[in-house]
């Protein structure tokens, strides 16, 4: 964690600290009432996600589900002993629909919100700024490679020095039929920011099942826990872990538990880690400092999930908590089994009334324990919560949802450092939830400031100005008023002063104005009563028309006619054939199909508004008769002929007939079978074609059907060239095989050979820099056997060969020195024998004086003279053969007097 970053953390900490202890907690529970934090008409497929930050602020997030558009993603933020702010549309356009979205929130207040759509996503919100990242997205690794897999919903966490990790499991292909799932994850620090290629982790030979669960530690370090199916089709428990900053370490088996389809859940804290997962039954399984223990067994009755899977928590002192649903004795009821610190688990119950199910729990450092569950009752659900102050007793029960739902309620809980708990739900009808309903124990008591505010002046236009009127308010001041207008019970973006412009969509809609007013004690919100804001009947003012190309297979687009009217009317589309409305047709735009053709298509808007209705119908235009693509001339093959490797071949269209007008697609073929990833008009030859022949095929279609044909003609590609006869290391033309001379590598005998090239190798190592077919002899040569490689190219590919070697003598070597004879007086001479050579086949002579060559003697004898009295006379030898020459010297004579 930087310096500034943990500066942060301990003042919201320390700040957290100083109203505790100035608002002492009572004994009794203080629950706010449930605010439905959705609005009007949106569809919530999530369940509620919530989070506190270190200095108590509040989040909540859900999923708003918007097919054929994409889904939505909703944030509202509430200040310590404030309000809900209004709802935040975060930026996840672009990526198609969100599933399974979840949220991390840090302690200095750092937002991660992640979901799986097209690849695994994310966006950021750094604490302190209100500007999201871009979304940022990877793709799943499958068998195809990166991108070819499919990707489950992923999980999040978030740790006090600000890294992230997110985890998920991906399909190997998304054909449904999955064989093996594999585990990938990405990780956001501070220093690096998002790891750009996810890591790819191996845990199970069979496949991988379940959402990681995941849980980032103070420190930054990580544990990940993986349900995976063995080889004999039992599942089991593994664990990864991660130093701060640091690679996931192997996969560790932790258990087997039978079969089950939930995640398991991942919590740590002060150095205790707690995962839990359902089996046949309940289990978890504890670390310590580190060190892990073996499974433990929690249920005394049978499990019985619902829409979870079991949830788990650990506070300040390292004790932890698991959280589950259990049927024993013919009574469901929500447990909780709580470890100490080095201890074992303890079983107690949080409720066993209403057919308990999914308990939710969450503590913080101070061991403040809030949970949330759902209940049936006479056939109808709902969420209900309650706190368990640190070395108290469960309060008594409150309900999150007051309304009755059709299926069991999607909840969330959490719990801020001051023992705030938020407890969250969403009541599903058929198939969403409307809203998602939300209390707080605040364990505060609030001053209620609570009478109705007023809107002056009590009619409006649209332009005028009104006023919320907050005066009515009592209680003990000074008071912090926060304001939010709203239309037909919708939030207004930016309307949070005490006036606001009543503005054109507005118009016949009811105008509310909401004030919360707070103080040191808490706070009380007021609604007015609504404004109905002046109305016009809609009307229009140009013509409905049709765009695009109305013929089978094209798409039009119905284009309204501009409309006047306050409000600003709302617009229906219908779409005509002949006249008569197509059934289920009431886009802005329409597919002309096949059995359109010969009928009158037009389109007709309906302008709506609380004032009346309006329509303008568009001109008519008839569908053009179709037929099936047929074939005139053949698609050919370019060049027919001498193609080889790296050739672009080109396949023509051909000529063809059709209504409409067909398009087309190529598919090329090798001996007439379809190439792999061979699409398009052209193809260049690669290593895989050769010695076949290559065509192509030219697909046609319309919206009556395809055609297919193949080109006339083919291409046939050469093999790789073969050798024949081996290629030969001799002496070159003119030239002796010897040093000074020149070798040859001859290129042998090759078949589908057009050029060739060489590389010389001594004793069997390539020789740098000689790739020629000649080679310069030389003292490096003598002694060691040479051989070259050639390699042939021809259209086909290219071909080696190597020579035999071929030996080159080594250079002489004397056995015996050289010697003088003779008598060494002046008149006297002297003789030269050259001892014995191994490698020679001539020799040369010179005579030496002291050291010094005597010029123009070079025969085997010297003639000495008077001047040569007391000097030393020397013979050299020099042999010479094919390995090059060497010389020898004789030993000195003194010649006398």
């Amino acid at each position: 964690m930087s310096p500034a970053r943990a500066a942060r953390v301990l003042g919201l900490l320390l700040a957290g600290l100083l109203v505790t202890v100035v608002t002492a907690a009572p004994a009794q529970a203080d629950w706010s009432s449930s605010d439905n934090l959705a609005t009007a008409g949106q569809r919530i497929i999530s369940d509620p996600l919530t989070g506190y930050d270190a200095s108590g602020r509040a989040y909540a997030v859900w999923v708003d589900y918007r097919y054929p558009a994409d889904d939505a993603v909703w944030l509202r933020e509430r200040p310590p002993g404030g309000v809900w702010g209004a709802p935040q549309l975060l930026p996840t356009n672009g990526t198609g629909y969100v599933r399974s979205a979840q949220f991390a929130v840090d302690p200095a207040g750092d937002l991660v919100l992640t979901w799986y759509g097209n690849g695994v996503s994310a966006i950021r919100r750094p604490a302190g700024s209100s500007t999201w990242s871009a979304v940022r997205s990877w793709n799943s690794v499958g068998t195809a490679g990166p991108g070819s897999g499919c990707p489950n919903e992923p999980n999040v966490s978030s740790g006090g020095d600000g890294t992230t990790v997110i985890a998920w499991t991906s399909y190997q292909s998304c054909n449904g039929n999955v064989t093996r799932w594999r585990v990938q994850s990405v990780t956001w620090t501070p220093a690096t920011g998002w790891q750009s290629t996810p890591t790819v982790l191996s845990i199970s030979s069979v496949d991988v099942h379940s959402r990681p669960g995941v849980s980032v530690a103070a420190d930054g370090s990580a544990v990940m826990a993986v349900i995976a199916r063995n080889s004999s089709q039992n599942d089991e428990l593994w664990t990864l872990e991660a130093p701060a900053g640091g690679t996931w370490g192997a996969a560790v088996l932790r258990g087997g538990s039978g079969s089950t389809n939930y995640s398991p859940a991942v919590a740590q804290r002060a150095g205790t880690t707690v995962v839990a997962w359902y089996g046949q039954s309940p289990w978890a399984v504890l670390r310590t400092n580190r060190s892990w223990g073996s499974q433990t067994f929690l249920s005394p009755g049978q499990a019985q999930p619902g829409q979870l899977g079991p949830s788990v928590a650990v506070d300040g002192a390292g004790t932890a908590y698991v959280a589950w649903s259990s049927l024993a004795g013919g009574s469901r009821s929500a447990r909780l089994a709580t470890a100490v610190s080095g201890g074992g688990f303890t079983d107690s119950v949080i409720s066993s009334i209403d057919n308990a199910m999914d308990p939710q729990v969450a503590v913080n450092a101070a061991g403040d324990l809030g949970a949330v569950w759902t209940t049936v009752r006479s056939g109808s659900w709902y969420a209900a919560s309650s706190l368990r102050p640190a070395g108290g007793s469960w309060q008594p029960t409150n309900a999150v949802t007051t309304v009755t739902s059709d299926n069991n309620p999607l909840s969330h809980v959490a719990v801020d450092e001051y023992g705030h708990v938020l407890a969250a739900a969403v009541p599903i009808g058929v198939g969403f939830g409307k809203e998602l309903d939300a209390t707080i124990e605040t364990r505060d008591a609030p001053v209620g400031p609570a009478s109705p505010v007023s809107i002056s002046p009590s009619v409006a236009f649209v332009g005028d100005t009104v006023t919320c009127d907050p005066s009515g308010f009592g209680g003990t001041g000074p008071f912090l008023f926060a304001y939010q207008w709203f239309v037909e019970a919708s939030p207004v973006g930016g309307a949070t002063s005490a006036s606001y412009l009543v503005r054109q969509p507005d118009a016949g809609l009811g105008l509310t104005c909401q004030v919360t007013a707070t103080n040191d004690a808490g706070s009380a919100t007021s609604t007015s009563d609504a404004l109905v804001v002046g109305s016009t009947a809609p009307a229009f003012t140009s013509a409905t028309t049709l765009s695009g190309t109305v013929q089978a297979g094209q798409t039009v687009t119905c284009v309204a006619g501009a409309t006047t009217g306050a409000p600003a009317p709302d617009l229906t589309y219908e779409w005509l054939r002949s006249g008569t409305p197509i059934a289920f047709e009431t886009a802005t735009t329409y597919d002309v199909v096949v059995s359109d053709a010969g009928a009158a298509i037009g389109c007709r808007t309906t302008a709506t508004n609380a004032a009346g209705t309006a329509q303008s119908a568009s001109a008519t235009v008839t569908v053009p008769a179709v037929s099936l693509p047929q074939n005139t001339t053949l698609p050919a093959v370019t060049p027919a002929s001498g193609s080889g490797l790296g050739t672009v071949l080109t396949c023509s269209q051909g000529s063809w007939q059709g209504q409409p007008t067909p398009t087309y697609a190529w598919y090329w073929l090798r001996d007439g079978v379809q190439i792999p990833g061979g699409y398009g008009p052209t193809w260049t030859v690669v290593a895989a074609d050769a010695a076949t022949t290559l065509t192509c095929q030219v697909t046609a279609s319309n919206p009556v059907g395809d055609t297919t044909v193949t080109a006339k003609g083919s291409v046939a590609i050469p093999p790789p060239p073969t050798n024949s006869t081996l290629p030969v290391v001799r002496a070159a033309v003119g030239s002796t095989f010897a040093v000074g001379g020149t070798a040859q590598c001859t290129s042998g005998g090759w078949k589908n050979a057009l050029t060739y090239t060489y590389q010389w190798l001594r004793n069997g190592n390539p020789i740098s820099g000689e790739t020629a077919a000649l080679h310069a002899l030389g003292p490096a040569d003598a002694g060691q056997t040479l051989s070259c490689v050639v390699t042939a190219t021809g259209r086909g590919g290219t071909g080696t060969a190597v020579s035999l070697g071929k030996a080159l003598a080594a250079p002489p070597a004397a056995t015996v020195q050289p010697s003088i004879t003779g008598t060494a007086r002046p008149g006297k001479s002297l003789s030269c024998n050259r001892g014995s050579w191994t490698n020679a086949n001539s020799f040369a002579y010179a005579w030496l004086r002291n050291g010094t060559i005597i010029s123009g003697v070079t025969s085997t004898s010297l003639k000495l003279v008077a001047s040569d009295v007391g000097t030393t006379m020397t013979c050299r030898v020099t042999a010479s053969g094919t390995g090059g020459s060497t010389q020898a010297t004789s030993a000195g004579v003194l010649v006398g007097p």
